[in-house]
């Protein structure tokens, strides 16, 4: 059915190939388009036949008002584009782009249309998503100089760890870091919200990297493209910051129009902020004065990358969200390996075992390991070309633990009701069988995976054995009993030395720690009372305490509770009740966070604990917790919280005082 149009912007370059997108559907296009000298130059290119061409600026009420007359749809892309020229050009940017969109919903409100759609910028999102090794969302942590003189790039997590990038959806808190990322945010929310008020449809686009022809270099929006292309032209040597590895996602501008055109004729749409890329991964290097780029198409669903330590691999794999639902049939086993040492990179698509869980590398890179659900595939990387080469079959996933040693040398496994933890090399030697005296609950490497730790819950017993050893010689295992005590998980501090034994089958608040440093002191026990039905223990960083999380316990009237335990001496532990079932904690080396939540009786606290003093300061949240990490060096926590806008609480340990930012004032950054 053949419908008109109103394009903001339209003769853009953007908007040049929607109008297209809409002629070629059969529709009549209106475009209002005051041809800004510094896109269009002194002498702008003709309007593409075919289209009713007014020539004003979109602030002018009489000319939106004109061009509103007939229309049944909106599409809102005239603004000022470039991140780096909106830092001092700042009321010419809000001046066209925010009272441009408000001069247009004004007029909206006595000339409603059926939807409109406005272009929106990924430049909302700051930095872009992470995760920790286990797939656990993380935000970055503020890089600090001494790390960019080091050379060290890569953002790291709250607790120093590394992270590992991740696509970037459309619910991420935005954290906007320009005055034209500002303007956007304000330009989608106040079409969103329109479209709540009046009878107009609204859908906003957060658009990518967007390239084609037809491009001015002269337009800050064409931004890295413009900048080598420039320099190149001028016989210069493109600058290229920190060490070139920053990732981006490029979508052509035909694909764009493409979602422009869907997102107004789709019913689905309506409402919603929607991310328009490629979903492909595109690499740029330099070498010499020449810039190589690839697109790298990338498996379907891919949410996952993993890099190699040297940089020369770089995997993107599916794994299923804690929120998914999967249908059986979706088995995620599509990767994408890229091969980034040769020129130009290439890419290798591979399958691997159903649903996988964990990714890593060999110490040497000579293999990449990926444990699933149904065993573990190896990958060649030593040859020509990546190469599934090895599969070990671990049999049926159900109470089974797998845990990979750092050096990729060996798989540990438990499995559901076996007294055996098999040491299985993964070059394809046989397997070693330590045979405990009962029943595996659980298993623990320390981080360097030279130590593991086995709990034998029937026997009331810990295996304590090195790696290398128990595979040479399985009877090389220390068996220690604690009678009296019933446990079955274990958690294990990050250097080895101290386990904490606990279980949540019970209503037991027993802790036992268990001494795993050499010398006299060797697998003895203690055991601590913390008073309420364990749920799970967290070690420090540091590795000397552990927060115990706790539910209600029968004889208890608080809905819980948790403790802060010392693991290497003896003290008495550190309780304290919740009046709200505890919900997450964060640690760190000096500190810890515990959050509660309850979302009926309408309370939400955060705990903040200095560990060298076991102090404890309680602050009262306005939402939900989501979100919990510890910035240790700057003895600050955080806590991000639902709520429509974004909301996160900044909390300071020494001073036990709170700042919480929400709305706007998050979204813009606005933080002393």
């Amino acid at each position: 059915m053949t419908q008109k149009f109103l394009v903001t912007g339209g003769l853009g370059f953007i908007g040049r190939y929607l109008c297209r997108e809409l002629l070629a559907s059969g529709h009549e296009v209106r475009v209002l388009d005051s041809l800004v000298p510094q896109v269009h130059g002194d002498r702008p290119a003709p309007p593409p036949d075919g289209i009713e061409f007014i020539r004003d600026d979109v602030r002018n009420e009489q000319a939106v008002r004109r061009a509103l007359e007939g229309v049944h749809g909106v599409f809102h892309l005239a603004a000022e584009v470039g991140v780096g020229q909106s830092m001092y050009e700042v009321e010419r940017y809000v001046s066209a782009n925010d009272v441009g969109t408000a001069v247009l919903l004004q007029e909206l409100i006595q000339r409603p249309v059926h939807r409109i759609v406005v272009a929106s910028s990924m430049s909302v999102y700051g930095e872009g998503r992470y995760t920790d090794s286990s797939g656990r969302p993380r935000a970055p942590k503020p890089r600090l100089s001494a790390d960019l003189k080091e050379g060290r790039w890569d953002p790291r997590g709250p607790s120093d760890e590394a992270l590992l990038p991740v696509p970037t959806a459309e619910d991420k808190t935005p954290e906007l870091a320009s005055i034209y990322a500002l303007t956007k945010y304000v330009q989608e929310r106040a079409v969103l919200i329109f479209g709540q008020a009046y009878p107009v449809e609204a859908v906003a686009l957060r658009l990518f990297n967007v390239f084609g022809a037809g491009q001015a270099l002269s337009n800050p929006y064409t931004g890295v493209l413009a900048n080598f292309s420039s320099r190149l032209t001028h016989g210069r040597r493109p600058l290229v910051f920190e060490d070139g590895q920053q990732r981006r996602d490029f979508v052509h501008v035909r694909d764009v129009a493409r979602a422009f055109r869907l997102a107004m004729e789709r019913p689905e749409a309506a409402g919603h902020v929607l991310n328009v890329g490629s979903g492909d991964a595109t690499w740029f290097r330099l070498k010499g004065r020449k810039i190589t780029d690839r697109t790298f198409p990338i498996a379907h669903r891919a949410n996952r990358w993993a890099v190699s330590p040297s940089g020369r691999w770089a995997t993107a794999w599916s794994a299923e969200e804690p929120d998914e639902r999967l249908d059986p049939t979706e088995g995620l086993q599509d990767i994408t390996v890229v091969d980034l040492g040769v020129e130009p990179p290439v890419t290798h698509r591979l399958t691997v075992g159903y649903r996988p869980s964990a990714l890593s590398y060999s110490a040497g890179e000579e293999e990449l390991i990926v444990v699933s659900e149904a065993g573990i595939s190896l990958v060649d990387l030593w040859g020509s070309s990546p190469v599934s080469t090895g599969w070990i079959d671990l049999g049926s996933a159900s109470g089974r633990g797998v845990a990979v040693t750092p050096s990729g040398e060996y798989a540990l496994v438990r499995r559901a009701g076996e007294p055996v933890v098999s040491i299985l090399p993964l070059d394809g030697s046989p397997p070693a069988e330590v045979q405990l005296g009962g029943a595996v609950t659980d298993l623990e490497l320390d981080a360097e995976g030279r130590r593991a730790v086995a709990v034998v819950r029937e026997k009331r017993q810990i295996a304590v054995f090195d790696v290398e050893a128990a595979f040479a010689d399985p009877a090389k295992v220390d068996v220690a009993t604690v009678p009296g005590e019933i446990f079955g998980s274990v958690a294990l501090s990050p250097d080895g030395d101290v386990a904490a034994l606990y279980t949540t089958a019970l209503d037991s608040g027993r802790v036992v720690i268990a001494d795993l440093r050499a010398g006299d002191t060797y697998l003895e026990t203690r055991t601590v009372d913390v008073k309420g039905p364990v749920l799970s223990v967290r070690t420090t960083t540091g590795g000397d305490h552990a927060v115990v999380l706790m539910g209600k316990g029968a004889q208890s009237t608080n809905p819980g509770s948790f403790a802060v335990v010392s693991l290497r001496e003896p003290r008495f532990p550190r309780v304290e009740a919740t009046a709200a079932p505890v919900h997450q904690v964060a640690v760190s080396a000096d500190y810890a966070l515990v959050t509660t939540r309850d979302g009926a009786a309408g309370i939400f606290e955060s705990h903040l604990i200095e560990m060298a003093s076991g102090r404890l300061d309680k602050v009262r949240l306005s939402s939900p917790p989501t979100a919990v990490g510890i910035l240790g060096e700057q003895g600050l926590g955080y806590v991000a919280q639902s709520h429509p806008e974004g909301r996160v609480t900044v909390l300071n340990f020494a001073s036990a005082t709170a700042r919480t930012l929400t709305g706007f004032e998050l979204a813009s950054k606005v933080v002393e």
